[in-house]
């Protein structure tokens, strides 16, 4: 593209340099023109460097009243429509030069086609009462741009439903190989008053070359605009190599590491460090040091995705000569330097959760390089409050004091090594090692995974010496009890509010390599005593078995004529309540070894957290209960902590912290007196092992074939609390329904493959990731793990 207009110089593509002409375009339905609002265009106009505007709904009748009401400083009018209710224009920057095509109102369809070098850009309107004809639109040859009010439904733009406006439309795009510009995860154009939701009529097609090809366009939602519940829309259309800001932190680039080097400088020095945990300060300043010589680390305030020492000479040859070709060349390095990093991404990750991973690269790739300001809205020590709030959960006096006895009594009875305290192996050292996954983050020692990866020999048998020490004293270095939180907020929820955080606890990989050796030693035999209804973290057990267990026991009720009635019992931060003595108890009594009861106790009480949100820090606090968050121990000492919950006349179906009691029966009474009585069982058991049951979110849900009793809610009580009825409860991730028929789930997993498909639009967009081969093995990561 080739547009007349005034060039910024800059020194490098780093500071936003364009490799070729950049055109800014801002759309918006005003809802009516007014003096008021035509100077708040003004504004938003020079904020945003905008070089053309599209406007619809002028509501002037002529161009006398178009001049009264939308003189806009420092731009022509290139074009208008004019109507009472309706209404187009275009204005253009005044140090810009275009031409005017046409101005139409035919079949009461606005359009205004302008021509800005070789760019040809149409402002559209069409009513919501006029239907598109047949073909929708007249196609302006290539590169052009359709941007407008479109009032067209259709689900590729974000509509649950289609209509015939939207098919048209779709169908004009696809013959005309017109390509739709949209993101789904920006906001609405249009925020309904009426109903409080948002939509999109606002749209954006480009046009593409018989290659499938097209100019790459970025399109972006501002915010309201006032008295008008149309969003303004800026695009953005040609070449560009814009930077990304980065986070002021050095980080290790372990892609150009000096491994081997690393590995000898850590041999050579670890003999003089003596194996004890009072000296891993130093065993940790030695890797720390090794690495600084060994691993190139730094941050760049801004930073181009995808640019290498080949974007750089090719960058250079074009400085030096202007010439558009070296421009494409400098181009084509780098979409495909981001194209292999994408494939990368793409074939290494599991998107099963969540595609979160895949939007953030893709953006990043894409040089949407705005900052989005997300101060956050609470202060991190009202979180760190709540966290110890909930380990402090109410005690039974009695029964504490019954558990300390016994402690005491076991305590006593319990040898001082056994087997399971024997000292570590270096095979075991080797296996726990090659567990630890890559990628993940430090804790507050700043130890990588990645070092560990690549310890050699001697340091590996150094490790074997230094976590024998600590099993054999029952001490851990004071830096493994030290947790750094970061607060994840929780989509949706109230931001002002220390519930809307989750917490995620980034440990130590020295300890976490430690959990790791303590498990594989103890979890065959406390596998043996955990009852089999509870599926969680156990050897060929699986979220997918559970669901599947409760739903074969609702379909067997099926085929008896039973109606079924279940509780899903939430318990609220159950890790967190955790009771250090009862569990200790529980460990004493199935493995009676002190060395092993010493060290435990000593890795969970006084532990020391602070909370991280944005740059901001909290005062560091103090735990003596729970289990901590991201340890690899505690799934399977929780697995213990809860192993003896009663017997009850229900069936129950256990994963991890999720309770889920059943029963059957052909009256719904008798189902709710059953599982009434055995929630009270389940109720004097969590408050004597201070685990703490959320009746708000603990639901009733019954599974049957019986329409006329498809409304009933059974009347069940939990906690002194009467349980909500909720007809399609999620378990485990799958929602399900009174006849299983998973038509909910279906939907939800429908609209969520919606939201991926957008991705693949996006990415076919792009210059780096429009290739074929990219596409399909995007689609096959992203779509199939739905």
């Amino acid at each position: 593209m080739q547009a007349n207009k005034r060039h910024t110089s800059q020194k490098s593509p780093s500071k936003g340099f364009l490799t070729k002409d950049l055109i800014r375009i801002m759309q918006l339905n005003m809802e009516g023109l007014s003096k008021a609002k035509a100077d708040v265009l003004c504004r938003i106009l020079d904020d945003e460097k905008i070089d053309i505007l599209a406007i619809q709904e002028t509501h002037t009748c002529d161009q006398d009243q178009l001049m009264k009401r939308g003189t806009i400083s420092g731009y022509s009018i290139a074009g208008a429509t004019y109507h009472s209710k309706y209404g187009t224009a275009t204005y253009v920057k005044n140090d810009l030069r275009w031409n005017h095509i046409k101005s139409s109102d035919d079949n009461n369809i606005f359009s205004i086609v302008i021509q800005i070098g070789n760019l040809y850009v149409n402002n559209i309107y069409k009513p919501p009462a006029t239907d598109w004809p047949t073909p929708a639109l007249s196609t302006i040859k290539y590169p052009a741009i359709y941007i407008g009010d479109f009032n067209s439904h259709h689900t590729s733009w974000g509509y649950r439903v289609n209509n015939t406006c939207g098919d048209n439309l779709v169908a004009w795009s696809e013959a005309e190989g017109v390509k739709l510009v949209h993101d789904a995860k920006q906001k609405g154009t249009f925020h309904s008053a009426r109903w409080n939701r948002a939509y999109n009529p606002d749209l954006c097609f480009i046009s593409t070359e018989r290659n499938g090809a097209s100019l790459p366009t970025q399109r972006r939602v501002l915010g309201d605009f006032p008295n008008s519940q149309h969003r303004p829309v800026v695009i953005e259309v040609g070449y560009q190599i814009q930077s990304i800001k980065s986070i002021p932190k050095p980080r290790w680039n372990f892609r150009k590491a000096d491994w081997i080097s690393f590995t000898k400088n850590i041999d050579d020095s670890i003999r003089w460090i003596l194996p004890s945990s009072g000296n891993y300060s130093r065993f940790s300043k030695l890797v720390i040091n090794s690495a600084k010589k060994t691993i190139p680390r730094g941050f760049r305030k801004e930073y181009i995705p995808g640019w290498n020492q080949e974007c750089e000479t090719l960058y250079t040859s074009f400085k030096q000569s202007g010439n558009s070709d070296d421009a494409k060349k400098t181009l084509e390095a780098l979409d495909k330097q981001r194209r292999d990093r994408w494939i990368k991404m793409v074939e290494n990750t599991d998107f099963k959760h969540s595609s979160r991973r895949a939007w953030r690269l893709l953006r990043r790739l894409g040089s949407d390089g705005s900052s989005k300001s997300n101060l956050p809205k609470i202060n991190p020590n009202l979180i760190a409050n709540r966290i110890v709030e909930m380990s402090r959960a109410p005690s039974h006096k009695q029964f504490t004091m019954d558990i300390k006895k016994k402690l005491s009594i076991l305590k006593k009875e319990a040898v001082r090594r056994d087997s399971i305290s024997a000292p570590f192996s270096l095979d075991e050292i080797n296996m726990a090692i090659s567990k630890l996954k890559t990628g993940k983050s430090a804790g507050v020692d700043e130890i990588f995974p990645e070092f560990y990866k690549h310890f050699g020999p001697r340091t590996r048998a150094w490790l074997v010496s230094f976590f024998n020490n600590i099993l054999e004293n029952g001490n851990i270095p004071p830096i493994f009890k030290k947790a750094k939180i970061i607060a994840v907020y929780k989509p949706g929820k109230p931001k002002d509010l220390p519930q809307s955080y989750r917490p995620i606890a980034l440990l130590s990989i020295s300890h976490k390599l430690l959990e790791r050796l303590i498990l594989n030693r103890i979890s065959p035999t406390i596998d043996r005593v955990v009852p089999a209804e509870q599926a969680g973290f156990r050897p060929n057990r699986s979220c997918t078995d559970q669901i599947a267990a409760l739903t074969s026991f609702a379909e067997n009720g099926f085929q008896r004529n039973m109606k079924t009635t279940a509780v899903l019992v939430d318990l609220s931060a159950a890790y967190d309540t955790v009771w250090r003595t009862g569990l200790l108890t529980k460990i004493l009594q199935l493995f009676p070894c002190l060395t092993l009861y010493k060290l435990l106790n000593n890795m969970l009480c006084n532990r020391m957290f602070s909370v991280h949100l944005g740059e901001l820090q909290s005062k560091v606090r103090r735990l003596n209960n729970g289990l901590p968050q991201g340890s690899v121990l505690a799934p399977i000492l929780f697995n213990l902590y809860t192993s003896d919950l009663p017997a009850t006349n229900s069936r129950k179906f256990i994963y991890a912290d999720d309770i889920t009691l059943a029963t059957q029966h052909n009256k719904f009474e008798v189902t709710e007196e059953i599982l009434t009585n055995d929630l009270k069982l389940i109720s004097d058991y969590l408050h004597k092992w201070r685990l703490i049951p959320n009746t708000d979110k603990t639901v009733v849900t019954t599974f049957h074939l019986n329409n006329r009793l498809s409304k009933y809610k059974p009347q069940i009580k939990f906690g002194g609390k009467s349980l909500e009825y909720d007809p399609t409860p999620k378990y485990l991730g799958v929602t399900l329904d009174r006849q299983l028929t998973y038509k909910h789930h279906i939907e939800n997993t429908a609209a969520k493959l919606k939201t991926r498909n957008n991705i693949i639009h996006k990415l076919a967009g792009s210059s780096w990731g429009a290739a074929m081969p990219t596409l399909r093995t995007s689609a096959l990561a992203l779509v199939y793990s739905a």
